[in-house]
């Protein structure tokens, strides 16, 4: 099959992800994210990270194609938020998720305790 344009592989997608919220501006903002005192991280995520006019003001451009959103898992990590970028091959994929490091589930990445919970 001949493709005008390059097919956008995995690792590609991923470098995109990690070089945006690797710059210095992002990771400013991550950085007063970890100063803010755990529990009060999800009101900071929804009012500053997920906030387009907030992140603007900070100077923060999501680049085309990505998406910075929400995400949960049955696991109970503590997932904050996670930027994202989609594949060429619809539907799939590359995400990136920041997690409340300090409100993490015991329970967290015991497969036994989860499969019990499913």
């Amino acid at each position: 099959m001949d493709q005008a344009f390059p097919i956008m592989t995995m690792e590609d997608a991923l470098l995109e992800i990690c070089d945006f919220v690797e710059s210095g501006i992002f990771q400013r903002m991550l950085q007063e994210l970890w100063e803010t005192p755990a529990p009060m991280r999800p009101r900071f995520v929804d009012e500053v990270v997920l906030n387009p006019e907030e992140r603007a003001r900070r100077g923060i451009v999501v680049p085309l194609g990505m998406l910075i959103q929400r995400s949960h898992f049955l696991d109970a990590r503590p997932t904050l938020f996670c930027v994202s970028k989609r594949l060429d091959r619809e539907p799939w994929k590359v995400t990136v998720t920041i997690d409340n490091a300090e409100g993490r589930d015991d329970e967290f990445g015991d497969i036994e305790k989860l499969a019990e919970r499913m």
